[in-house]
């Protein structure tokens, strides 16, 4: 009694055999040997088989399997390459090419084939597999990501022995914005190594990221030939520009908490900013910073994933190799990934932006209480901050008319000391020339002082970071006497327009670092969806095949 595989329907058994098992041991085992995957065995079953379903043209003229034996030659093809014109080779097949070039190449220089003459010429060449043709005067930044490393050498060396730089493949790398010469390269990213290490600010754990970062723009200059100077600088610039803002940070941060002046408590020196713990030290900055690296670490995070997955074909902490949706999937997941943290650091910097604008927002509206105060009749009326006035008819607030003698015996004067900016004295609001401004905060003193000329107003991290230069002039009181300092209308008016210009320049920075990040993100969301498309196609694939076998 034959069993079910054998003989279900009558004599014919179930599995039929392959033609694989047709053949002789040991290839008819193919769980063990599978045809030409391993070594020692003759591959040319399945060279055959591949040649048979999907035919390699040879780019050999002389050859039977070249596209010249199988359809013949295509006008034109025996002119000689001074003779034939450019738009003729463009319009052949690429195998006619390949074999055009083969069958000139005595008469090609370093490899490259001149066709036509004068300003209509071009230059061709045939990759060192003699599988692709370039045309050099086609040639684009994306071909030679591409390309071989043995072929972009052959135009590096022609570029580089061209002293003149009047031949195709150096107009070609110049057109193209690149260079066969490493040392221009590389010169961005020495200069900004030296720069990372002579600054002083940035902690050495922190250097160290961005010096992984330029570490990664050598590795990839170091995998190719020829150099894209406009890609590399811009790179380099990216890794500059965030440098140097962790470093203006870390500078602001080092310079230490604020400190009230142990002389006058009521003046601040060295004033960076409102939000202070209580410690005194800018809290602002601090978080800045922290965001800063956070975001930094992540960028190196991604492109080191990044230059793994090209390296090795593998994720960080994997040895399974991706297939290609996979692999398409995983190098637009770390663009993406990239792009989010570029992102996050620019993100907190408009946070910072914006910590400063509230700083310049309490002095302007400081400025705009004491312009509301002025009596547009009186042209030559003077006041002090908050609209205190140095010619009513009592001392400013004092209760004492000007000329009468303290407790003391000491005559009292029109100048209005600063402890009554904090400490105001309540006056009769019915009596004339007489009101009562509301005491004024640490906050709101924090900000004077930071504007005020001789209390050293350190320049806040982001006005360094943006060019932005503070406002000088302003001599809201006397530092020595501690009394105000009084100015028609016309000054406060232009120190109005002083801060509000200065505000408006902050501002728009702002907006293009806003409008930068949307882009960026617009482009992230291109790679994510890139990556998910990749993967449902190869979803769909797969599905397709199943269906089909089943």
């Amino acid at each position: 009694m034959s069993d079910f595989w054998s003989g279900a329907f009558g004599n014919s058994p179930v599995i039929q055999p392959t033609r694989g098992d047709q053949l002789p041991p040991p290839q008819n085992t193919p769980y063990d040997n599978l045809l030409g995957g391993a070594a020692g065995l003759d591959p040319s079953i399945n060279n055959a088989g591949a040649q048979a379903v999907f035919p390699v043209l040879s780019a050999d003229p002389n050859s039977p399997d070249s596209l010249i034996a199988k359809a013949g030659k295509p006008a034109h093809f025996d002119d000689p390459p001074s003779a034939l014109t450019a738009n003729i080779f463009a319009s052949w097949h690429s195998a006619y090419q390949a074999e055009y070039i083969n069958l000139h190449k005595g008469e090609a220089s370093s490899g490259i084939l001149t066709i036509g003459s004068g300003n209509d010429a071009i230059h061709v060449m045939l990759s060192g597999d003699q599988t692709k043709v370039y045309i050099l005067e086609s040639l684009q930044k994306a071909d030679f990501a591409t390309m071989a490393i043995s072929d972009q050498t052959l135009i590096s060396s022609v570029a580089n022995d061209d002293l003149a730089k009047t031949g195709a493949a150096a107009k070609t790398l110049a057109r193209l914005g690149m260079t066969e010469d490493v040392g221009q390269a590389t010169d961005a990213i020495n200069k900004l190594l030296d720069a990372i290490d002579k600054d002083t600010s940035v902690s050495n754990e922190d250097k160290q990221v961005f010096k992984d970062e330029i570490t990664n723009v050598q590795k990839r200059i170091d995998a190719t030939k020829v150099y894209s100077l406009t890609d590399i600088n811009s790179a380099i610039s990216a890794i500059n520009d965030r440098f140097h803002r962790v470093a203006v940070f870390a500078k602001a941060k080092a310079a230490g908490p604020l400190l009230p002046d142990p002389n006058d408590p009521n003046q601040f020196r060295n004033v960076t900013g409102l939000n202070l713990d209580a410690d005194n030290n800018n809290v602002d900055i601090q978080n800045g910073l922290t965001a800063f690296m956070n975001a930094e670490k992540q960028i190196l995070a991604a492109d080191n994933a990044a230059m793994q997955i090209a390296n090795t074909g593998t994720l960080v902490g994997l040895t399974k190799h991706l297939d290609a949706p996979n692999l398409l999937a995983a190098f637009q997941l770390s663009a993406n990934l990239k792009d989010q943290a570029i992102n996050a650091g620019d993100t907190e910097e408009i946070n910072q932006i914006n910590q400063l604008l509230k700083t310049y927002n309490v002095i302007q509206e400081l400025i705009n209480q004491t312009i509301a105060t002025f009596d547009a009749s009186k042209n030559d009326e003077k006041r002090g901050l908050l609209g205190y006035d140095a010619s009513g008819g009592v001392g400013n607030n004092s209760g004492k008319e000007p000329g009468e003698t303290d407790d003391k015996g000491n005559e009292i004067i029109t100048q209005t000391a600063i402890d009554t900016l904090q400490n105001p004295v309540v006056v009769d609001p019915k009596e004339d020339n007489k009101f009562t401004p509301p005491a004024l905060s640490d906050a709101q003193l924090k900000a004077i002082s930071m504007f005020e000329k001789d209390l050293n107003g350190i320049a806040s991290p982001i006005e360094d970071l943006l060019g932005v230069k503070r406002p000088t002039g302003f001599d809201f009181y006397d530092n020595e006497g501690k009394t105000l300092n009084y100015f028609q209308k016309s000054t406060w008016d232009q120190w109005s327009a002083t801060l509000s210009n200065t505000v408006q320049q902050i501002s728009q920075e702002n907006q293009l670092k806003f409008n930068d990040i949307n882009t960026l993100e617009k482009e992230r969301t291109t790679h994510f969806q890139s990556a998910t498309n990749a993967l449902s196609k190869a979803g769909d694939i797969l599905a397709s095949i199943g269906r089909n076998i089943s």
